[in-house]
């Protein structure tokens, strides 16, 4: 359920209702049972889920995260900060055509990361951390 909260009265009604329509829109686009319900699904089976919120044009795409390349042991404010292991993509994908589509599918973020990894300038978690 969506509800609107108004905390400047001084935002034109307009504004308020654009606003709140693009809200349901996003929900209506992004199909909340079915997404959900597979995210449930998930953390039965695995006993977690994880996800990577991407805005695109078409709307609000939660994209799934393999589950053994992932964690999340610190906050960020009051969100889990969710760290991925980039050793993902090389161990994954021996071959490099299909690694780099694979990258591609993913947001840059992650491009940025790899190749971070790869030049070896990620931050070591301990002193001869190679875990990526």
């Amino acid at each position: 359920m969506v509800t609107p909260y108004v905390n400047d009265e001084s935002v034109k009604k307009e504004k308020l209702l654009k606003s709140f329509q693009n809200s349901l829109n996003i929900l209506d686009n992004f199909g909340v049972k079915k997404t959900f319900g597979e995210i449930a699904k998930q953390i039965m089976l695995h006993g977690a889920y994880y996800g990577y919120k991407v805005q695109s044009a078409m709307g609000l795409v939660l994209q799934e995260l393999p589950i053994d390349y992932c964690r999340s042991r610190f906050n960020y404010g009051n969100k889990p900060a969710v760290e991925f292991n980039m050793r993902f993509f090389d161990e994954q994908f021996r071959d490099t055509t299909q690694k780099m589509k694979v990258l591609k599918m993913f947001p840059d973020e992650f491009s940025k990361g790899y190749m971070l990894y790869k030049q070896g300038k990620l931050p070591p978690e301990f002193a001869g951390d190679t875990g990526g």
